[in-house]
């Protein structure tokens, strides 16, 4: 055996190369199990790789203090098993968290997960492990190597042959910080020509993400719902029956403002179809209102995907260096379970908030809201209440909705989604009463996107398979409309939301609508459902709302 093996030294080179390859694989990782998601952005990929490799050399070095028997490789080898510690220790939480009764999971798994490093330094400091140094050296460069050619090969093959590869390199990232957000712009008159007092009234949209309507609400849960009553008090026409043209936001939206459907049962679905689809920046309804001198303003909270229309005037937003991304790579680190750690009943919820850096809730824009002035405004308010993630209990303040959750995904999600809609309608009823307080007189459309999707049913194998109830559950959506009378009279309630903006635009005109028969379909994203499939529901959605009368 060479004086090498002997005392356990290694080569620097070797050290390097191995802290190198034990910051890149768990990106290259997490690149791999994300790359089908709408919102990657693979440039941040290499920033994540920069930032933990330059901390491992940084600890190579300290290390080399402490370890002058063993050298600088062993040193930089030592610090590449603790970043690949550090950035793997989602698999130890993850597995705890599936053992019932285990109580505080995080505790416990930064318990093993100091034991483990503890473990992995004793082999480098104990003189009896020497000889065996350079042999797992030689074994992690063979082992690290081969997994990180494999997912740069997955990898590479997605973001430069595929469709959606290619476009999630190409789009350009969130940048908040250029988007309009001066609240001067709120009450200034900056596109309507005529008279003051010939101003178009003020609109308002407001979309409640995944709030279901009443008749479908009470059947799954078995709860009063409350929402329609609200509505109607503030002289809405609440529409009993009414359901989605599709069953998530991006493929709803698409029908609403681009009023008209996109695909049909012999449709199949693909990235470029998806992404040219208008959904919230207006199709040719934004275009429209600015040409009749309408302001344009956008608040769209995190929970959704923050985004800005390229004709707004104004977009609330909050500053914040990182983006959700970033937030959910750390999810891999122990430095979120730190919180759970200790004990408290709302540092699930704040850790799990942080993955959306810019969330806001309901009460924290009621005093930016656009007033009544010289130029017509319309308002675009998009929440993610009562969608996930199940944060509110029914009074509105914060809990832990998912022990439940994990214990019963299907009953334990319903009850922490009827105690998110209960919380809703008493947000959404301050945010109507503030609206209606700037401006008694403004147009409000309260229209939700889809319904809930507990049943697994996102995934190809069974979407041609659900129930009538599952279908229904998917797709139903609450929808009520606060207009003149002679323009609720043009509403039926059977009507689709496909025609919201013709009625909108002809209650404008002082006409009669429009109007496009109404049809329902089940499609997803490609990411859950890669074959893009689409099933015509319409008949399920008549007979469902005739057996609900």
């Amino acid at each position: 055996m060479s004086e090498e093996k002997k005392t356990g030294v290694i080569p620097v080179w070797q050290g390097a190369v191995i802290l190198t390859l034990c910051a890149l694989w768990p990106v290259l990782d997490f690149g791999v199990r994300n790359m089908t998601d709408q919102d990657f952005r693979p440039p941040r990929l290499l920033f994540y790789f920069l930032i933990f490799l330059a901390a491992g050399f940084a600890a190579g070095f300290g290390l080399k203090f402490l370890l002058r028997q063993r050298g600088a490789g062993a040193a930089f080898m030592l610090a590449g098993i603790g970043v690949f510690a550090v950035l793997n220790y989602y698999l130890i939480s993850g597995a705890l968290q599936q053992v019932p009764g285990l109580g505080n999971y995080a505790l416990i798994g930064l318990l093993l997960f100091i034991l483990l490093l503890a473990g992995a330094s004793a082999l480098f400091v104990w003189p009896r492990t020497q000889p065996v140094i350079p042999a797992l050296a030689i074994a992690m460069l063979f082992g690290l190597g081969a997994v990180t050619l494999q997912n740069s090969f997955a990898l590479g093959r997605h973001l430069f042959f595929t469709e959606a590869g290619r476009s999630s390199l190409s789009e350009v990232a969130l940048r908040s910080d250029k988007w309009p957000s001066d609240p001067a712009a709120l009450n200034e008159n900056s596109h309507y020509k005529g008279a003051a007092d010939a101003a178009p009234p003020n609109i308002y949209y407001i979309l409640p993400d995944m709030l279901m309507g009443a008749r479908e609400f009470e059947a799954m849960t078995g709860a009063v719902y409350e929402m329609d009553e609200i509505l109607e008090k503030r002289n809405f026409k609440v529409l009993d029956h009414y359901y989605s043209n599709a069953p998530i936001t991006r493929l709803s939206l698409a029908h609403v403002f681009g009023a008209d459907y996109f695909a049909d049962k012999d449709t199949t679905l693909t990235n470029d179809l998806i992404r040219n689809l208008p959904w919230r920046d207006g199709g040719g309804v934004y275009q429209t209102l600015r040409r009749r001198g309408y302001n344009i303003f956008y608040f769209v909270d995190t929970y959704v995907n923050p985004d800005c229309a390229p004709l707004a005037d104004y977009c609330y937003t909050k500053k914040n260096f990182f983006d959700a991304q970033d937030l959910i790579f750390l999810e891999r680190t122990p430095f979120f379970e730190m919180l759970t750690a200790s004990g408290s009943t709302l540092a699930p919820v704040w850790r799990r908030l942080m993955k959306y850096p810019y969330y806001f809730e309901i009460p924290e824009i009621l005093n930016t809201l656009p007033k009544k002035g010289a130029s017509p405004s319309f308002t675009y308010l998009h929440f993610g209440l009562p969608h996930s993630p199940y944060r509110f209990d029914e009074k509105c303040e914060y809990y832990d909705a998912y022990p439940p959750i994990r214990e019963d995904k299907l009953n334990g999600s319903i009850q922490a989604y009827v105690k998110q809609v209960k919380c809703a309608e008493k947000m959404y009823s301050r945010l109507i009463d503030q609206i209606l307080k700037n401006d008694p007189d403004a147009w409000i459309i309260f229209q939700a996107d889809h319904g809930v999707n507990y049943y697994g049913q996102s995934t190809g194998e069974n979407i041609m398979t659900l129930s009538e109830e599952q279908v229904a559950q998917n797709l139903s959506i609450m929808g009520a409309y606060r207009l003149p009378e002679r323009c609720l009279d043009t509403i039926p309630e059977d009507m689709s939301p496909v025609n919201t903006f013709p009625v909108l635009l002809a209650c404008l005109d002082g006409r009669a609508p429009d109007l496009k028969p109404a049809h329902h379909y089940l499609m997803y994203y490609l990411s859950w459902q890669p074959d893009g499939q689409v099933r015509d529901v319409t008949e399920i959605i008549r007979a469902r709302a005739d057996h609900l009368k």
